[in-house]
């Protein structure tokens, strides 16, 4: 679907706006940006909490519903009876731009599918943000969002990232950055990288240096806010080390317990869980009888 907000007149649908907000001083905001905000009939927002302050320093009073995560799903019924009385939405996060990692995929693909309008009214990004202030960004670059949760799953992301030669961008919560760290060198030793903490608010923090110096500068420290990785795939090619992603038994026979579940022979079983793992079946079995007896 392709369309212009400025010659598109036959439409009496609303149009809904996704607006980028700041990602930490609350003067990174564009003029349209807060335009679009005192014009529009509601503003969805994860945290009213939040995006009130936004809303008080600029004088904007237009009615905030919250849109998140938990009640996603629920909302859109109501955003499209809104949209379809000619009423205008726009949708902010918490801070930088909406749908890059955070709510508002859904919302986009099912207004995409009824034919209404999406402007994007651009703004701050975190991702952007720490890539042109880092030291070895070539311009081409990989953004992975935050990675997975299950070890298991975070372990066979990072082993894919070998055949990547640009700049890897990473958000990292703060009470996992010295785990992952750990896993990340244990993959790609001497691995050079950027760090960025805090970005535009008043504890901001930037480092740049090899993957084992960070692990030691953060050892004692205790970690709060955002942060952005940037991993350095530009001139790692050369001398990347394969590291095998490590499994622990138990992890292999919940795996291959999967496949005989579904109606696998015991070796049918280990060989499917074999790809899936990236380990040989010869491991896998043999590590499989260990764990069921």
């Amino acid at each position: 679907m392709i369309y212009s907000e400025k010659n598109d007149n036959q439409s009496v649908m609303g149009k809904l706006y996704v607006v980028a907000t700041p990602i930490g001083n609350l003067e990174d905001i564009t003029y349209r940006a807060v335009k679009t905000l005192k014009e529009a009939d509601i503003v969805l927002c994860e945290d009213k909490r939040i995006t009130v302050k936004l809303f008080h320093r600029y004088g904007i009073s237009t009615k905030l519903v919250s849109y998140h995560k938990f009640n996603e799903a629920k909302r859109i019924d109501f955003i499209l009876s809104v949209l379809k009385s000619s009423q205008s939405v726009a949708l902010v996060t918490d801070a930088g731009t909406p749908l890059i990692s955070d709510p508002g995929l859904r919302l986009v693909s099912v207004l995409t599918k009824e034919n209404i309008k999406i402007i994007p009214v651009p703004g701050p990004s975190s991702v952007v943000s720490a890539l042109s202030v880092c030291p070895f960004n070539k311009g081409n670059f990989f953004f992975s969002g935050y990675l997975p949760d299950e070890k298991r799953k975070r372990e066979i992301f990072l082993e894919s990232l070998k055949n990547l030669d640009c700049t890897v961008v990473s958000f990292i919560p703060p009470h996992d950055l010295k785990k992952y760290l750990i896993e990340i060198n244990k993959f790609y030793p001497a691995l050079e990288l950027f760090y960025a903490r805090e970005i535009t608010k008043y504890y901001e923090e930037y480092w740049s240096g090899v993957i084992e110096e960070l692990i030691k500068r953060l050892q004692k420290k205790n970690i709060r806010g955002e942060i952005v990785l940037c991993l350095n795939f530009n001139s790692y090619k050369s001398n990347k080390i394969h590291v095998k992603p490590v499994f622990g038994n138990e992890d292999i026979f919940v795996c291959v317990k999967k496949y005989i579940d579904k109606g696998y022979s015991l070796k049918q079983a280990t060989k499917a869980a074999s790809k899936e793992l990236n380990i040989s079946s010869n491991e896998l079995y043999n590590a499989y009888i260990k764990t069921s007896h």
